[in-house]
């Protein structure tokens, strides 16, 4: 039973990575269709659709916080888009309180990675699949372990030969997190170690006198 609830809670937890993604993407969808800054060709569906094309490009801004589709060559920031570091923020919320380190220095791989996955296919569905009202596919192992390892083997490895970056990366994520607002429900076997646990002396105490 307890190995079923964790599960399950390993299960929603997964799932929540394409959730939160899909919620940052469409925030900003519906805010640009209500954006009298921009013209009124922008803030048109076709220009929302435009738009989330564009995103999708090599330096586009699904990806990038400093996007440049011209030359792309130009972007900066990769994997720093406030989409992808929305969706981090997320797990580093959701994982507060843990005691089991990522890999790789302890950086987040394969949870950016995942968040990769989410981003790219909210934007995806959003522009293809959500307006002819075609159900998102689930964020299952069978469904995104191809396009996960391909971030996880390309943005990200770069990212790890670059450890400044990812470290910005993290910082910015961060600044996101309202950690007042984390509400985790532990499953039972994580409520039992709780009572387990004491910290352990640094020093013996003194004799008794």
């Amino acid at each position: 039973m307890v190995c079923v609830q964790c599960q399950q809670q390993a299960y929603d937890w997964r799932r929540n990575f394409q959730k939160t993604a899909n919620a940052v993407v469409l925030q900003e969808r519906t805010a640009r269709l209500a954006d009298d800054t921009l013209t009124a060709s922008e803030r048109s569906e076709h220009g929302v659709n435009r738009w989330l094309k564009h995103a999708m490009l090599a330096g586009g801004e699904a990806m990038w916080g400093d996007p440049d589709i011209r030359v792309p060559g130009n972007a900066r920031k990769q994997l720093q888009s406030k989409y992808v570091l929305q969706v981090v923020a997320y797990h580093l919320a959701s994982t507060i309180g843990s005691v089991m380190p990522d890999s790789e220095e302890q950086y987040p791989v394969g949870a950016l990675a995942l968040a990769a996955a989410a981003v790219q296919r909210a934007f995806e569905w959003y522009l293809h699949d959500q307006p002819r009202g075609i159900k998102q596919g689930h964020f299952s192992t069978a469904n995104v372990a191809g396009l996960t390892s391909y971030w996880r083997n390309s943005a990200v490895a770069e990212l790890l030969d670059t450890p400044h970056r990812f470290d910005r990366l993290l910082e910015s994520a961060t600044l996101l997190i309202d950690a007042a607002s984390v509400r985790t429900k532990p499953c039972r076997s994580q409520i039992a170690a709780a009572s387990m646990y004491t910290r352990e002396r640094s020093s013996s105490p003194a004799p008794p006198m």
